[in-house]
């Protein structure tokens, strides 16, 4: 297995590393200014579309509010490198620079979340693939981080400044007739999913409860066409770099043991392909990856 290029502390992990699969190093010689990914949040109800400027010197430009209410979150990579979109909400009273700070010494952030919400990615140059539905909570201060690297060896974007916030106001968007979305659950437990093997194609926002005492995760991506589960099922056990048979890296929910995460992961499920889910997750630095023990699935969208 390669060098992770993402996750390094250990208290409430933001997501597991994603391995090469999803955070490549660079190819570019010479090291390219980050631009940011650029939030574009779209309202259940209303549109709060946008076009962003990205400040010359880097980092993550979002709206400094938003209303409350059931919100999708989708972003804008505009940068060159691969970029995510790591949300949690803050408990009140908890600062964007002690929670940066934090995970920068790699010291424990579970005092400072209120509640995760997901994880989204992004390739340079395109939007998210999936979409975060969440629910924004009236008053709630939400900070939104990437931890990607370049290589083993760089910072985490994070510490170069690909860090921000934005608060919930009391005010609420009006509705619109935006069809509803299929509503499916992931169940992980010590070790193992419960999901559905099978689901129609359209519009799915995905649910995950950790009803395990371990912290797990749903790590969703798409495989390429024609790639089987059991040729995944032998690059893990292999440690083999499994991202020449992923199509798509899709987005990230996780939770300790015995939660679920504000988010919900939006995809549009296309009919005919095969997703992939996985937990990364580790229990102790010497302990196999969920994957290994069970932890890996697949969900087949009928239909061509």
């Amino acid at each position: 297995m390669s060098v992770p290029c993402g996750l390094e502390h250990s208290a409430v992990p933001p997501h597991s590393p994603p391995r090469s699969r999803y955070c490549e190093p660079s190819k570019v010689k010479s090291p390219a200014p980050l631009l940011p990914p650029s939030v574009v949040p779209l309202d259940q109800r209303t549109s709060l579309n946008g076009r962003l400027v990205p400040p010359a010197t880097g980092g993550l430009e979002v709206p400094t509010t938003l209303p409350s209410g059931p919100t999708t979150l989708r972003f804008r990579n505009d940068g060159k490198h691969p970029h995510e979109l790591n949300i949690v909400q803050l408990k009140s009273g908890a600062s964007l620079k002690q929670f940066i700070d934090a995970a920068n010494a790699g010291k424990p952030l579970s005092p400072m979340i209120e509640r995760v919400v997901g994880v989204l990615f992004a390739k340079p140059g395109e939007r998210s693939p999936s979409g975060l539905s969440v629910d924004l909570a009236a008053g709630g201060v939400y900070a939104i981080q990437c931890i990607f690297k370049d290589s083993s060896t760089a910072p985490a974007h994070r510490a170069l400044g690909m860090f921000t916030s934005f608060a919930v106001t009391n005010a609420r968007a009006s509705s619109n007739d935006r069809p509803a979305a299929t509503v499916d659950t992931i169940v992980a437990n010590d070790y193992a999913f419960t999901y559905p093997r099978t689901v129609a194609p359209g519009r799915h926002r995905f649910v995950f409860v950790n009803a395990g005492k371990q912290r797990h995760e749903i790590n969703v991506a798409r495989l390429k066409a024609g790639v089987t589960p059991r040729q995944i099922a032998e690059a893990d056990q292999k440690d083999a770099d499994i991202n020449p048979l992923l199509d798509q890296a899709l987005g990230v929910l996780h939770a300790l043991g015995g939660q679920s995460p504000a988010g919900m992961l939006e995809l549009e499920m296309v009919a005919g392909r095969v997703y992939l889910l996985e937990c990364g997750f580790s229990d102790t630095e010497k302990s196999p990856p969920h994957y290994k023990l069970g932890m890996s699935g697949t969900i087949t969208v009928t239909g061509r």
